[in-house]
């Protein structure tokens, strides 16, 4: 009877080994989980400042688009609008110069 006593005693040990085995590796998956953990809220936390600066950069253009429109609108209304269209030269001269071109 101690030799079955003895027995047993054996492989509660093996057995307590093997479970403090696991043990061990799941502490070390578990460690290695949370710093893991800690990259990816470190990245998420990255993309969130990117995403809020495209957002502030496209907030920006479409107020600088929404000024754009009023002042062309403005523009169109206004009486004292001035168009650049005076300052090419009349295409009859353009055309005079090349008829004097070509003769000679």
């Amino acid at each position: 009877m101690s030799r079955d006593f003895n027995d047993l005693i054996k492989e509660v040990l093996k057995n307590n080994k093997e479970i403090n085995k696991i043990d061990d590796k799941i502490s070390k998956d578990i460690g290695g989980l949370e710093k893991e953990i800690l990259v990816i809220k470190k990245d998420i936390k990255q993309i969130s400042n990117k995403i809020d600066s495209i957002f502030d950069i496209l907030n920006t253009l479409s107020i600088f688009i929404e000024d754009a429109e009023n002042i062309i609108s403005d523009d169109d209304d206004d009486e004292k609008y001035q168009s650049n269209e005076g300052w090419l030269p009349e295409i009859a001269e353009w055309e005079n110069e090349y008829d004097d071109d070509e003769d000679n």
